[in-house]
């Protein structure tokens, strides 16, 4: 039997035996802890703590998710790499936050500090002149904030596809009217 088929074989188990709270699911658990700390490793460079931690999380939240799809390996597997990308997100976006305020502290040179100041409201403008104010919102959650796109599509009333097309648009129009000022 190969691992798809043990993991469908270990979830049916767990679905008759009643869940979570059923016999079975410790083999359901150790497969997910098998299969999610090996790719986390590899792939993500998380430790086996770390990696226990991210798996424990998508099957404290997600499993009804895991259990009922077709693949639940391959569904653990998507929340899971979904779940540490999103973890490895805030943790950067936490970094930069805590990173010291350069302009605050007086370390930039005071000509750099004004170039930086003026090619910001360079942007700033082509931003305004060239995007409507609804791709400006799109892009600027997607692309600034990090919103997900499905949360952002929901909000604006778009399909994801939509929200690509807009953030890949955006992105365009200023590269080009930003070259075209340069």
């Amino acid at each position: 039997m190969g691992v798809s088929g043990e993991w469908r074989l270990a979830r049916d188990r767990v679905v008759e035996s009643g869940g979570a709270a059923g016999p079975h699911f410790r083999t359901f658990y150790e497969l997910a802890v098998r299969d999610g700390v090996r790719v986390l490793a590899s792939k993500w460079k998380y430790s086996p703590a770390e990696a226990r931690d991210l798996v424990h999380d998508v099957l404290a939240h997600k499993l009804v998710h895991v259990l009922a799809a077709e693949s639940p390996r391959a569904m653990f597997l998507t929340l899971l790499t979904n779940h540490a990308v999103g973890r490895h997100r805030r943790r950067q976006r936490e970094a930069s936050l805590e990173a010291p305020d350069l302009h605050a502290s007086g370390d930039a040179p005071p000509d750099q500090t004004a170039e930086a100041r003026e090619r910001l409201e360079e942007v700033e403008a082509c931003f305004a002149a060239l995007v409507s104010p609804r791709d400006r919102r799109v892009f600027s959650a997607v692309a600034v904030l990090g919103v997900p796109v499905p949360e952002v599509a929901r909000a604006e009333a778009l399909s994801e596809a939509n929200v690509h097309q807009i953030v890949s648009r955006t992105r365009r129009r200023l590269k080009e009217g930003l070259d075209e000022g340069s």
